[in-house]
């Protein structure tokens, strides 16, 4: 449990955001007082931190099974998506006349699925968004139909944020492999966003795909870092100017505190990972089974039959205002999340949930991470019953009025 201002509170919202790590602190702690210097100057305090960065790089490359030149180091995972998009449109204007064509589906997170949009509307792309079955997985099917002659990439996250779901990139790399035969082309590039995927192995050689973010936010790092990896170094044009630093893709002077911090919570992600997925996999077994005994309404488990991370559970209850709901909990000193945190509209009802079906197109999500107890989640499945039921009474005696 975090106790905020003296108040006992539960925190079931780690898929917005993760505490620092005690170690990932304390290995940042000397770069901002000690270790100060510019890694771009060029006298011997300025080359070591240099060198120290460029190590790292290297060592972080080495868990993701990637070359270092592979590696960006960018201001956080929604920078990143938009160098990604963006930098491939640019390119791509270079040498072609017609509109790039993308594709990205309702998974995605804003910073990939508003950017498309707002190009989209701009007339600078041609846009389509793949359809989601029921369950919450990206239709293959719709897919195929889908990719075009000039499709440039394919957006689809490894795991999605709202309700957990885990995708099947090795499938749908190899539908782009396929097809890129047959053309006769490099594209188009397959792009994924795994922020939400750390508690499952990422092998970049066994993945088939161009281009992948990681945030270091969501395993435990300093929020406002994360890395891309760029496969082959293919070519991107930048979309901030101002300096040569990341490989004159991400201008200004290198956040050495924050990167190493991110070395720090990668390695400590991999020694946790496997026993923190089996052990956040039996506490969302008995999460949602408590929740089928106190919810006293109807209500859907989003994503229940499909392959999902088990450190995300999200849930629909019929005839409820979500928000309220969010609110009641908060009252009690339960934190949850609604969507994504990135996206506005969090009242709104959800495009994942409408595509999925056509009711029920609210959710609440709870998500645990290292500090979540079984505790926790009991106490938390009781007090949503309790505030269910109230609601609902509420709604019942509102509808008899009428």
């Amino acid at each position: 449990m975090f106790s905020f201002l003296n108040k006992k509170n539960i925190f079931l919202d780690y898929a917005s955001a993760t505490p620092l790590s005690k170690k990932a602190q304390k290995q940042m702690q000397k770069y901002f007082i000690k270790k100060f210097f510019n890694p771009s100057a060029i006298y011997t305090e300025g080359l070591k931190i240099h060198s120290e960065k460029e190590k790292i790089r290297e060592r972080i490359a080495k868990m993701l099974h990637a070359r270092a030149q592979e590696i960006i180091f960018t201001d956080g995972a929604s920078e990143a998506n938009n160098l990604v998009i963006q930098g491939l449109i640019e390119e791509w204007n270079k040498s072609h006349k017609t509109k790039a064509h993308i594709l990205s589906s309702a998974l995605d997170h804003p910073s990939v699925r508003s950017l498309c949009k707002e190009l989209d509307a701009k007339g600078k792309i041609d846009w389509e968004e793949i359809l989601i079955n029921e369950d919450g997985m990206l239709s293959l099917n719709d897919l195929k139909k889908k990719i075009k002659a000039h499709t440039l990439l394919v957006s689809v996250p490894l795991v999605n944020g709202e309700i957990g779901t885990k995708q099947d990139i090795k499938e749908i790399a190899k539908l782009i492999r396929h097809h890129r035969k047959k053309l006769g082309t490099l594209f188009p590039y397959l792009h994924t966003d795994a922020s939400q995927a750390g508690l499952f192995p990422i092998d970049l050689q066994k993945l088939g795909i161009d281009f992948l973010v990681l945030s270091a936010g969501k395993i435990y790092g300093p929020k406002k870092m994360a890395l891309l990896y760029r496969k082959n170094k293919h070519t991107l044009s930048p979309i901030l100017f101002g300096g040569a630093q990341e490989f004159s893709l991400r201008p200004g002077t290198e956040n050495i505190p924050y990167i190493v911090a991110f070395n720090e919570a990668l390695k400590e992600n991999e020694k946790k990972r496997e026993k923190e997925y089996l052990r956040l996999s039996k506490l969302q077994k008995i999460f949602e089974e408590e929740l089928k005994k106190t919810i006293p309404l109807k209500f859907i488990i989003n994503g229940e039959k499909a392959v999902r991370s088990p450190h995300i559970t999200s849930i629909s209850i019929e005839k409820l205002n979500h928000e309220e709901i969010l609110h009641r909990l908060d009252a009690k000193g339960i934190k949850i999340g609604m969507q994504s945190a990135c996206n506005k509209d969090k009242g709104e009802n959800s495009q994942l949930l409408s595509q999925m079906r056509n009711e029920l197109t609210q959710s609440i999500r709870f998500s645990f991470g290292r500090d979540t107890q079984k505790r926790d989640l009991i106490f938390t499945a009781k007090i949503l019953g309790q505030i269910v039921q109230n609601m609902g009474d509420t709604f019942h005696k509102f509808l008899k009025q009428k």
